[in-house]
């Protein structure tokens, strides 16, 4: 049996070449032609063809490739399986264009314009939709200036776009985002609306660099700056568990060890002075009966200073001491001197007693009565004695008069140095013993 071999010449340039094939017989075997051959007609070709024998042959083709498939490749394997490159119904002449680089086709599973279809654009991609229509979704990439990653997590949700996260916010756990970076402001979409967490869902750490403004109540602009100023090591501030206001100061940086700062301590208040190792503690002992307060007198011409026990001879220095009607008890002291100049003597104690004087009798003109005696301890002679009798003994028209008789005993004297008999009232005097 031959293989049929049709040609159909119109034009033949090399009539040696057509001899030498129509010279030939048909046979099973394949059949070499050492010489071009050339038509202006149709070639028809049955059974299988090879073209060339060497990579350095090549196949020009300046025809039109006609047929839905003019081009089916078997690949390696000779079996039921092949690829074709399929072509549709062409409304216009159309070009595709293979890149100067190696790489995989894109493929599509539908033409572009076509419903869900996907095509490359100017670097992007667009995606046609369910409706073929005028309206596309493009994913477009900006020019990078770097290499840049960009990872879809292993799980399905909804891509948030920025106008989606303004106002809103997001709506699902944000479970995988480990960190953002934030390069422009964080900018709440509407002003004392939306809050940072809640009372059960709260943020951790806050860690910021320079301040933060609080707005108040009104929004009118006037805000509050919480600063902190440049640290060289980590400070830490404890907010107390208990309600109050903050204690404010004028003292920029005011801190322990501050030049001229104000701290706090248990129960008390630190006054730094000059920055070294001595301080002013004020301390406060524990009410034990109430509430105290302490008031300074609005005393102004000039600055004063506070007298405690360990400079009680400061007080030497003041010209004048005015009012001192609250005063009940001076405690610690070791003299106190009154009034000024080289015959000023300090008085050292104060001894205090009560006596009672008088028998509601009759003291006869020139009569002293027999001496009352009283014991007060620290009484020594030569103390001034001073007494305090009743109304009724001062208008009585005697006299009395008190001495240290003995150490620790007191005397006091009365006498009628008028010429007449003068009752004699008893009642209950005060006895006063100054130690100089």
């Amino acid at each position: 049996m031959y293989n049929l071999l049709r040609l159909t010449f119109r034009r033949v340039t090399n009539v040696a070449a057509v001899l030498a094939v129509f010279s030939l017989p048909f046979c099973a075997s394949a059949t070499t032609i050492g010489t071009n051959i050339s038509t202006d007609g149709t070639l028809t070709v049955n059974g299988n063809t090879t073209i060339g024998n060497a990579a350095t042959d090549t196949v020009t083709i300046t025809a039109v490739l006609q047929g839905a498939s003019a081009l089916v490749f078997e690949g390696i394997a000779i079996d039921d399986y092949e690829t074709t490159f399929a072509f549709a119904s062409l409304t216009g002449d159309r070009t595709v264009t293979f890149p100067d680089a190696s790489g995989y086709p894109l493929l599509s599973t539908a033409n572009i314009g076509a419903a869900n279809a996907v095509w490359v654009g100017n670097s992007s991609l667009i995606f046609e939709g369910s409706s073929v229509d005028a309206y596309e979704t493009t994913l477009l990439i900006t020019n990078p200036t770097a290499v840049q990653t960009i990872t879809f997590p292993d799980a399905s949700g909804t891509v948030a776009l920025t106008s989606d996260l303004a106002g809103s916010g997001a709506t699902t756990a944000l479970d995988n985002l480990a960190s953002v970076d934030i390069n422009a402001s964080l900018i709440s979409h509407t002003a004392a609306t939306y809050d940072l967490g809640s009372e059960d869902l709260y943020w951790n750490d806050l860690f910021l660099d320079n301040q933060i403004s609080f707005e108040g109540t009104y929004d009118d602009y006037q805000t509050t700056l919480m600063a902190a100023d440049t640290t060289l090591i980590d400070k830490t501030i404890t907010l107390p568990d208990s309600d109050g206001t903050v204690m404010l100061s004028t003292l920029a940086g005011n801190a322990p060890d501050v030049k001229n700062s104000v701290t706090g301590t248990s129960n008390g208040l630190v006054f730094e002075g000059t920055a070294d190792d001595y301080e002013t503690t004020l301390t406060v002992l524990d009410p034990a009966w109430g509430d105290n307060s302490f008031i300074f007198p609005d005393i102004g011409g000039g600055d004063f200073t506070v007298i405690t026990t360990g400079n009680v001879g400061d007080i030497t220095g003041i010209p004048s001491v005015t009012a001192l009607t609250n005063v009940t008890t001076i405690s610690g002291l070791t003299s106190l001197t009154i009034g000024a100049g080289v015959s000023s003597v300090p008085i050292t104690a104060h001894l205090s007693s009560t006596i009672t004087v008088g028998d509601d009798g009759i003291l006869a003109a020139g009569d002293c009565h027999a001496p009352y005696e009283k014991t007060v301890t620290g009484a020594e002679s030569g103390d001034t004695v001073v007494l305090g009798p009743t109304f009724d003994f001062a208008i009585g028209g005697l006299l009395a008069k008190g001495v240290v008789s003995a150490p620790d005993t007191v005397w006091v004297i009365v006498c009628n140095f008028s010429a007449m008999a003068v009752p004699h009232a008893a009642g209950t005097w005060r006895v006063d013993v100054w130690k100089h």
